[in-house]
């Protein structure tokens, strides 16, 4: 007749890991945190990935569905180069309107 040990291998190494994971989270915790200058200057424009992604969750859908309408607009390729290359050749322009204005 054997008998099972009341102390088995896995609950001591469960035991002592669950310790470690304690001691390391009571450690962590008893830091203090000082944010520097440049941490409070830039944490309003911080973002994190997953927030940002459950806030944008619906738009890929919301525009492919406005696309079905019939009154969207459904300029090709093409045009949509050509607006865009218009579009910066025009704030070139107002950059050099604005820089003979200062002078």
């Amino acid at each position: 007749m054997t008998t099972k040990p009341l102390l088995t291998f896995r609950r001591i190494r469960g035991g002592a890991l669950a310790l470690c994971l304690a001691l390391v989270v009571v450690a962590s915790a008893n830091q203090d945190y000082r944010p520097s200058a440049l941490d409070l200057t830039v944490a309003p424009y911080k973002y994190g990935l997953v927030g940002w992604e459950a806030s944008h969750f619906t738009d890929k859908w919301v525009h492919r569905l406005a696309q079905l309408f019939p009154w969207t607009s459904r300029a090709g390729t093409a045009q949509k180069r050509l607006q865009a290359v218009e579009f910066f050749r025009l704030g070139a322009e107002l950059e050099e309107l604005e820089r003979r204005g200062a002078q």
